[in-house]
């Protein structure tokens, strides 16, 4: 399994609004739902709102997290990065 990390550039350089927050859930909601992965965790804080997904193959992985990124939020900036296991962080 890889642990990816989706992060998304906020409007202001603190934490996520309400107006953020839901589309956070929405994009969660996307992602289970669809099967693409199971949500570890998100938060927001410093201009940026992340999402911790773990997927079964990074590459499709990627694919999949961008498409929805670009069905619910197309103009949103975002990355999306591998994280270490956790006994090498």
């Amino acid at each position: 399994m890889i642990h990816l990390l989706l992060e998304i550039q906020l409007a202001d350089d603190g934490f996520a609004d309400a107006g953020e927050m839901d589309l956070c859930s929405q994009l969660v909601d996307a992602i289970e739902s669809r099967g693409i992965g199971e949500v570890g965790g998100y938060g927001s804080g410093m201009g940026g709102m992340d999402i911790s997904i773990i997927v079964a193959d990074e590459q499709i992985g990627r694919r999949q997290i961008a498409a929805v990124l670009a069905e619910f939020a197309p103009k949103t900036a975002f990355s999306i990065r591998v994280l270490p296991p956790e006994d090498e962080a």
